[in-house]
């Protein structure tokens, strides 16, 4: 079996998926991308070299984990960033096409990737991955409407 770098693989992944950002979604995407994704690289890193795991109860975990990260993507997306992961690509679609909802994009990229991997994480790795999928961002999509909602509401005191 060829030893297989993570942190190098997904670090190289980040960047192309950052120069990806700043070539379709423009400058200004990028620039609020890059920060993010610095982060994002440092922590993984470090994280994964970690010699430690922290987990309590699975569903508590799940739940806890599904409403930071769906957060965490609803203030990158509000502020019209990105966290350089599989939201590029649904932004881009997006911006080709309006009527595609962001949320649902990242939820069907975020499954074709956990298809990708069924061969090598397996079959019980998979269907949490999907249950996460589908939950986070179920309330991503909570979370961007109730954004657009307070948005549209200060727009209207604005008017008055």
């Amino acid at each position: 079996m060829i030893p297989i770098d993570l942190p190098l693989i997904t670090n190289s992944l980040t960047v192309i998926l950052l120069i990806i950002c700043g070539v379709f979604l423009g400058k200004s995407y990028l620039m609020k991308s890059i920060v993010g994704s610095l982060s994002y690289m440092s922590f993984f890193s470090l994280f994964y070299f970690l010699p430690f795991e922290w987990m309590t109860w699975l569903p508590l975990d799940f739940m806890l984990a599904c409403i930071v990260i769906a957060f965490g993507y609803y203030c990158y997306l509000s502020e019209g960033s990105t966290m350089v992961g599989v939201d590029v690509i649904a932004l881009i679609v997006h911006q080709k096409n309006p009527k595609v909802d962001v949320a649902k994009m990242i939820r069907y990229l975020n499954i074709a990737v956990l298809i990708l991997g069924l061969m090598t994480y397996g079959m019980q790795s998979v269907i949490i991955g999907f249950l996460f999928s589908v939950v986070y961002t179920w309330f991503l999509g909570k979370f961007l409407l109730i954004g657009v909602t307070k948005q549209n509401d200060v727009k209207e005191m604005a008017k008055n």
